[in-house]
């Protein structure tokens, strides 16, 4: 278990301290027994001050004692609050996270991660509203600029698959940082802070739920909850309560309750928090046994917990865990049921109470806690994409909603898979042909020459290439009629790459190479390789200016500008979006912190149009954009030394693997003209093929192979530079 973790870069903690005495007050100015006899003279003197006079006896004896009851210990809370969920069934495992800002202020720049467990892949990612997803290589971080007061924010949602085997654990947790706002010596300073929760280690091969949160929200840490793990093991239900610290000896007066809502429903059982609770299981430490009592509603309405029978308990002294094994007949033979776990130190009356910990908090959905819903988990290994939806029917979970939601969205049949496929495979001139297959059964229909980097305009009739121009690293754009099968006029300068049209075919954005770069394009990682790449715009069916050094445009600057001091956007793989955004990979340095991944900005070129500060969509130093259709961006990334697909959300709410096998290399997405299909070229049968799935993200079924094992060139990375195109 992980110790939680509250840091500020200045903590200043004083004593309270009440008002002082008056003759306190004037002898703490004296000196010496002068001051002080001339203290206690004024004391006595002073107007307006009542003398003290001693009761006389018979009062003094009869005088009632007012009876001081202690005022409860408050817990020193960190201002957000995590709590961590984790279902496993077979090798998935969903995530759901809920962070909670408790504070009165606002805090900034909030910051949620979740690493990886070792060895396991991503199916995908989501996040609630506001909160984009970034994920870079072995961490998955939600980020949102401002979290107001009394705001719970969630779920955000994780699906991975972890690799099975004997003796195998997938253990991680969340870690999360912010921003906020103090006053010392009555100026106010921004301060950092973090925290996070504790472990949740899940095997894989059986079904089990855990949910974690943070450490230190009591000051005891036999009683600190930090998780509860909940598995059926036959006819059985185990329950693990997790604590900060080991239990004392038998006798010592710690109880822990889990209440137990059998059909998630709050309006039946016992209102607790949230909940309806139909069951509690109670175990008293003092006593060394655990009881569990059922809620019991009497003909007048009147309710009460009736004793069901004493079930087995594992709590030995030292231990940090305490074990429960509770027969599912005891309750009802339920196979799903919500709960919510507390445990209290007992102190005497004339003693502060101390406070009570809850697992989870009450500010997060009781279906946080469902147990028993496999059949999502097992879903989520063919269509790992769930979208949010809020919660109506208090007894169906959220994420129950959210996949009835999704498939409401989704045509109950599939459309078919239809139209031209651009692909570009090496030649023996060292350069690369496009080749064009129909869809889905591969037959051959063109071949291009010295083409590659294709983009297909939107109505299918022409494409966009770069191809070799001659000089070493020069490159040129061109566009080709693919109705007449002729070239058209060249439409960039030298050093171009990675063409895009625009929604309705009029203008393209490319890379525009200053100098040739010191790594071939696609695969340049720093700034400082980036400082000579930016993105230009062209009007398409103009023909090149003259000396063709420039595109021809109409306006009178052709580089893709931001707010940032309208400077050039530097970047690779411009595509142009639905939104009417264009989506760039970037590596921007703000304030000397590089920041890599995918970003989206508002074309604004010269002194026109609106310009808007790019946006970050997600943060992966190594994925690169092929392809964007709708609401979708189609990206190729890396996760170790796996290359994978994913498809994006324009708002960079969402990310999913859409290729999902670690053992091949996947990549060069392009999106169907009608969004609803993603292909894509995989290596997992031991050959280049092309293979497809349908958005957002179902199984991937393999159309045709290439034409030749070697389809790139020799550099096994080679193939990741290049992009294939879908059309009509």
């Amino acid at each position: 278990m992980t110790q939680t973790a509250v840091r500020r870069s200045f903590v200043s903690f004083r004593p309270a301290r009440g008002p002082r005495p008056a003759a306190a007050k004037l002898l703490g100015l004296c000196l010496g027994a002068l001051c002080l006899g001339i203290g206690v003279g004024m004391l006595l003197l002073a107007p307006g001050q009542a003398q003290a006079r001693p009761l006389p006896r018979a009062a003094a004896q009869t005088a009632p004692v007012a009876e001081v009851t202690p005022e409860p210990i408050a817990p020193v809370l960190a201002p957000l609050q995590l709590d961590l969920g984790a279902v496993i069934s077979g090798t998935t495992v969903i995530y759901t996270i809920y962070a909670t800002n408790i504070a009165d202020h606002p805090l900034w720049d909030v910051t949620l991660q979740l690493p990886l467990p070792e060895g396991a892949m991503l199916l995908s990612a989501q996040a609630s509203s506001r909160f984009v997803v970034d994920f870079d290589e072995e961490v998955v971080s939600f980020y949102v600029p401002d979290l107001a007061p009394k705001v719970k924010s969630g779920p955000q949602r994780v699906q991975i698959v972890v690799p099975g085997g004997e003796d195998s654990f997938a253990t991680t947790h969340v870690e999360a940082s912010w921003k906020y706002l103090d006053s010392i010596m009555r100026q106010s300073s921004a301060f950092l802070a973090s925290a996070e929760t504790s472990a949740a280690s899940m095997v894989p091969g059986m079904s089990r739920q855990v949910v974690a949160d943070m450490m230190g929200e009591v000051p005891l840490g036999h009683v600190d909850l930090t998780g509860v793990m909940i598995q059926q093991e036959g006819s059985l239900y185990r329950l693990d309560l997790q604590l900060a610290g080991p239990l004392g000896p038998p006798g010592e007066t710690a109880e822990y309750a889990v209440y137990i809502d059998s059909d998630c429903n709050a309006a039946t059982g016992r209102s607790r928090e949230a909940l309806g609770a139909e069951h509690r299981l109670e175990y008293r430490h003092d006593r060394g046994r655990a009881d569990l009592s059922t809620w019991t509603v009497a003909p007048d309405n009147r309710g009460q917990w009736l004793l069901a029978g004493s079930i087995g308990v594992n709590s030995p002294a030292g231990s940090q865990t305490i074990s429960l094994w509770i027969p599912s007949v005891l309750l009802d033979n339920s196979s799903q049921f919500c709960w919510l776990a507390e445990s209290e130190q007992r102190t005497p009356d004339d003693v502060p109470k101390l406070p009570k910990d809850r697992l989870p908090n009450g500010l997060v959905d009781p279906s946080f806690t469902r147990f028993g819903n496999w059949e999502e988990v097992r879903a989520a290994q063919s269509n790992p994409f769930v979208v949010s939806a809020p919660p109506q029917d208090p007894t169906v979970g959220a994420a129950t909603l959210a996949q009835q939601t999704l498939q409401a969205a989704i045509p109950a049949a599939q459309t078919p898979i239809t139209g031209k496929l651009a692909i570009p495979f090496s030649n023996a001139q060292g350069g690369y042909d496009i080749y064009l297959f129909s869809m889905p059964d591969g037959l051959l229909l063109q071949q291009i020459p010295n083409a590659q980097q294709p983009a297909v305009r939107s109505d299918g009739a022409h494409l966009l290439a770069v191809r070799a121009s001659g000089a070493a690293d020069a490159t040129s754009l061109f566009e080709y009629d693919l109705g007449d099968e002729i070239e058209l006029l060249s439409r960039a300068s030298e050093a171009g790459a990675y063409p895009s049209y625009s929604l309705q075919g009029s203008q393209l954005v490319y890379e525009s190479w200053q100098s040739p770069p010191a790594e071939p394009a696609g695969l340049v990682q720093t700034a400082d390789e980036l400082a000579g790449v930016t993105l230009a715009l062209c009007d398409a069916g103009v023909s090149a200016q003259a000396g063709g050094s420039t595109c021809a445009n109409s306006s009178s600057l052709q580089t893709l500008l931001s707010l940032d001091a309208l400077a050039a956007i530097h970047g690779t793989h411009p595509l142009w979006a639905a939104n009417g955004q264009v989506i760039y990979r970037s590596c921007p340095a703000w304030n000397g912190l590089e920041r890599c991944g995918i970003y989206s900005t508002q074309i604004a070129t010269g002194s026109a149009g609106k310009p808007s500060f790019p946006t970050l969509l997600t943060y992966q130093p190594w994925a690169f954009p092929n392809d964007t259709k709708d609401g979708y961006v189609a990206l190729t990334g890396r996760q170790g030394e796996d290359w994978e697909v994913y498809a994006l959300s324009l708002d960079g709410s969402w990310l999913v693997n859409v290729s999902r096998n670690a053992a091949a290399q996947d990549g060069l997405a392009a999106i169907s003209p009608d969004a609803h299909w993603i292909a894509f070229v995989s290596n997992r049968d031991g050959k280049w093929a092309v293979w497809a799935a349908s958005l957002p993200g179902g199984s991937a079924q393999k159309l045709f192979d290439l034409p030749s094992s070697g389809a790139w060139a020799s550099d096994e990375q080679e193939w990741v530079r290049q992009r294939i195109a879908w059309g009509q």
